[in-house]
């Protein structure tokens, strides 16, 4: 069998240099105990293979009698109420918590959730049904990350219904705020006009999710989806981002030939909006209907 010998030789360099990205970071977790709980986006096992021989890692439910580990690490789902409990009380002290994206992060990446980059920890809490278990218990208030105070009910007087004649006993009673009505999520839908459209930049810049740091060029998606979750969800809301990045799509498509002119633009937008949808809109279970990108 012939061997390319430059392919190889790529193969490789490529090799080399995810070592010298990984490695390092890979056996900075040997001596530390390591406990995975659920599962989600991936499984323990393939977790696990990415540390070396020497990391001592185990799944919850198979970690010898005695083991506390230092760093639990949580799944979306597989797991049974009370186990994260159960898995923070095998730990000793004050175990670093970290969903299973941190693990990741900080492997490939050197992010750490748990120290400088608590941003990104925070924005998934209210997205992750295992970081709510361990919130909820005070686990990672070591982060900083405290159960948030229950809102109160507001006290209103009740409707003076038939004011023109007397009746006693009016009184104001406590009552609980309107819910929320349902609203249409923003459309990316729009009918294009055969005038020659203008240039929306000004626009974009001026929006505070374009100051944040989310813009199509010069950044990847993952670079966008790290702002979303880490600065712009924080603080401005799902509802807020989506509208906007939405309505860039209809400013686009509105303008003659926009579709084809800013097809790269929109499919990237499209494609953030379709992942906004499927990871933090359906695991959060907003009370409003999802855009749709289709005219």
């Amino acid at each position: 069998m012939s061997v390319d010998p430059e392919g190889f030789a790529a193969q490789v360099n490529y090799l080399a240099a995810i070592g010298r990205l990984i490695v390092p970071r890979a056996f900075a977790f040997v001596g530390r105990r390591i406990l995975f709980v659920g599962h989600g986006p991936f499984h323990p096992e393939e977790l696990g293979s990415l540390l070396p021989e020497e990391a001592e890692w185990y799944e919850h439910g198979d970690a010898p009698e005695g083991f506390a580990p230092g760093i639990l690490i949580l799944g979306r789902d597989g797991f049974e109420k009370g186990d994260v409990k159960d898995a923070l009380q095998q730990a000793k002290g004050s175990p670093k918590v970290i969903p299973q994206e941190g693990f990741l992060d900080e492997l490939l990446f050197g992010h750490d959730w748990w120290g400088g980059e608590v941003g990104s920890l925070e924005a998934m809490v209210n997205h992750h049904r295992g970081l709510q278990s361990a919130r909820s218990i005070g686990a990672l208030a070591s982060a900083g990350i405290t159960q948030p105070e229950p809102k109160k009910k507001t006290v209103v007087p009740a409707p003076n219904i038939g004011a023109n004649r007397s009746s006693p006993g009016d009184v104001s009673r406590p009552v609980s705020p309107p819910p929320s009505s349902d609203f249409a999520w923003p459309s990316t839908e729009a009918e294009e006009t055969k005038k020659p459209g203008s240039n929306d930049l000004d626009y974009q810049q001026e929006t505070r999710l374009y100051q944040l740091g989310y813009r199509i060029t010069g950044r990847t998606r993952s670079q966008r989806w790290r702002v979303l979750i880490t600065n712009a969800i924080p603080e401005l809301g799902l509802r807020t981002v989506a509208n906007t990045i939405a309505s860039h799509c209809r400013t686009r498509k509105r303008q003659k030939d926009g579709t084809k002119t800013y097809a790269h633009a929109i499919a990237e937008w499209e494609h953030d909006l379709a992942r906004l949808e499927r990871e933090i809109y359906r695991d959060a279970r907003h009370p409003f209907p999802w855009p749709k990108s289709e005219p």
